[in-house]
């Protein structure tokens, strides 16, 4: 095999590589840097009757953790916070509350996320007050400030902050892709030859973008039952349209190969 051909074919390869690995970041990068879409796909997994009882679950072991006297109340309070978080009004304050919270971390601003998060523990204090005022009395105010803490983990700002820095990688990574099939075509034996190889090489590059993706999925989802559950979600709620960005590629790839294909019978 001579040296053209072998260049060739780590032309292509290193360009399938490089689109399928542009791809995701630009996808990421589309999906979580902006607030708004951030927020409306953090909404839809909220919308899932699992992930409202895991948040009523975590919600109400803080209260309790806050005072141990409200163990005899725990019932009522799991009742009452389950349909506070159910209700249309409570959705919309998560929602401006995603959407605060992400720009918190992207803008490193630090003076409305308290007041977003404390609506949604208030609501609660409220209705527990009115039916048993003892126990209304027991939920200290600080304790929205715990919930505000929790909900700006680390490892949130870390990877929101990440994919924002995500914007150099899809742009350059898909570049280098182009490049890398032009110089493959350019090596080629013809030039509809080439095409029809780079083509392939778009196909396989979306094809690659979605394999990654069902393996990431797959890696989110391990762990218990409940756990692996809300992960699929979770996932599923942020990567669900990146199968049609790894589709659409492939069928531009498709198409590609295969007018450079009936092109070179014509040319035959």
């Amino acid at each position: 095999m001579d040296k053209r051909r072998v260049a060739e074919r780590i032309l292509l390869a290193a360009g399938v590589i490089a689109v399928s690995m542009g791809l995701l970041a630009a996808y990421l990068y589309d999906t979580m840097s902006d607030s708004q879409e951030f927020a409306d796909r953090a909404v839809v997994a909220y919308s899932s009757p699992l992930v409202r009882q895991q948040l009523t679950d975590s919600v109400v072991d803080q209260i309790v953790d806050a005072d141990p006297d409200l163990v005899a109340v725990q019932p009522l309070l799991e009742s009452i916070v389950s349909g506070v978080l159910a209700s249309d009004s409570t959705t919309t304050l998560v929602r401006a509350t995603v959407v605060d919270l992400h720009r918190t971390v992207i803008g490193q601003r630090d003076d409305t996320v308290t007041m977003q998060f404390a609506g949604l523990i208030l609501i609660a204090k409220t209705q527990l007050t009115a039916l048993d005022p003892e126990a209304g009395a027991l939920i200290p105010d600080e304790l929205t400030d715990a919930i505000v803490e929790i909900s700006a983990e680390p490892l949130f700002v870390d990877a929101v902050q990440t994919v924002d820095r995500l914007w150099v990688i899809a742009m350059l990574l898909p570049l280098l892709g182009a490049l890398a099939f032009i110089a493959a075509i350019w090596l080629a034996p013809s030039g509809s030859g080439g095409l029809v190889r780079v083509g392939l090489g778009l196909v396989l590059s979306g094809l690659l973008a979605a394999l990654i993706e069902r393996v990431g999925r797959r890696l989110v989802v391990d762990g218990d039952a409940v756990e692996a559950e809300v992960g699929r979600i979770m996932w599923d709620a942020f990567m669900v349209d990146l199968s049609t960005w790894a589709v659409a590629a492939s069928i531009v790839g498709g198409v590609l190969a295969s007018v450079a294909w009936f092109l070179s019978l014509i040319h035959i």
